[in-house]
């Protein structure tokens, strides 16, 4: 009898205490990605194949181009379930799991091998952990590195002192490590830097080659300084909560396709750079480089601001000193 009831029971939590499975479910996704940009396409993609493998019960609707506010404003949607997910920069996750954050500290990876050394042994380790926080991560993307563009050449580190460079806004790490190399960070979020740099208010700015050229910034910045500053990462999320309500088969399907679409999508940075750069090139922009000496001088100050980063509330200390544990192994080959 004691047998008969615990089936029942089971049976009864599975159809009442899961109605989700068996019914349609729509995530609505908010991204600043324009449409027509790669993401939106890739992602579009995927979604379209999502809809079709789940006979229907799965579909995604984004919304693109910011119209559901900047990425703390989508993540506040996400809390109250407005939103179910969002395409997000490191920073902009900054509010649920920081320790994406320690891919992008400026001057951390000095070449693709490094960069690729590190990611191989510790993507799935973040991934792991934005689950942990309650996201569910199909997988990491690179906007690739993102480089100096200024009003005038800069060719050396004594140049810049004078100077104002623009720190994202909700970015604690960049501020940091902006004021270790003795820069002037002026925080302000993305959409006001293109009036910033028109208005003097900020004469620097960082920023891969692709967002130069669609944030229109090229149109005031005539000068690149041929060295990677920093790398880029984002992720495209679905909250637990609403993930889970699907089905193990539909889970499965969806992940599939958007771990594919993230793939594809970290792949393509390398080209998108040369492709932007050559669009960039025919607008008149100018590359310049930066003497070695200054180069070294950079590293230094870095190297020695990152005990002061560590001691930073948005710093995962833990997933940052591993990070340098991988790095420091691959440069002692």
């Amino acid at each position: 009898m004691n047998i008969l009831i615990k089936n029942l029971l089971l049976v009864f939590s599975i159809f009442f205490f899961n109605p989700i499975w068996g019914q349609n479910t729509e995530f609505k996704i908010a991204t600043l990605a324009p449409e027509g940009s790669a993401w939106m396409q890739r992602f579009s993609t995927a979604a379209d194949d999502i809809y079709e493998q789940t006979d229907g019960r799965v579909s995604i609707r984004y919304y693109a181009g910011g119209v559901m506010g900047d990425e703390n404003q989508v993540l506040q949607k996400m809390r109250f379930g407005q939103l179910n997910g969002g395409m997000f920069t490191a920073s902009g996750l900054i509010q649920r799991y920081a320790g994406l954050n320690n891919y992008t500290i400026p001057f951390l990876f000095r070449d693709t091998e490094e960069v690729n050394n590190v990611r191989e042994r510790y993507d799935q380790i973040l991934i792991d952990q934005l689950g942990d926080a309650g996201l569910k991560s199909f997988g990491l993307i690179t906007g690739g590195y993102a480089y100096v563009f200024s009003k005038e050449p800069i060719r050396n580190l004594q140049q810049l002192s004078s100077l104002r460079v623009w720190s994202p806004e909700g970015d604690p790490i960049s501020f940091s490590a902006l004021e270790a190399l003795d820069l002037s960070p002026i925080e302000m979020p993305i959409s006001d830097v293109l009036l910033g740099l028109q208005t003097g208010l900020v004469d620097i700015v960082s920023a891969t080659t692709s967002a130069a050229l669609i944030l229109q910034w090229h149109t005031i910045v005539r000068y690149m300084v041929d060295l990677p500053i920093l790398y880029t990462i984002g992720t495209l999320v679905i909250d637990n909560r609403a993930f889970n309500r699907l089905s193990p088969q539909d889970q499965l399907i969806v992940a599939t396709h958007l771990n594919n679409a993230s793939l594809d999508l970290d792949a393509l940075a390398e080209s998108d750079h040369q492709q932007a750069l050559n669009v960039l090139s025919q607008f008149g922009l100018q590359i310049t480089s930066i003497d070695q000496n200054s180069l070294d001088q950079w590293y230094a100050r870095v190297d020695e601001g990152i005990d002061q980063i560590r001691l930073n509330r948005n710093i995962d200390t833990e997933s940052l000193e591993s990070i340098y544990s991988i790095l420091n192994e691959y440069r002692a080959q």
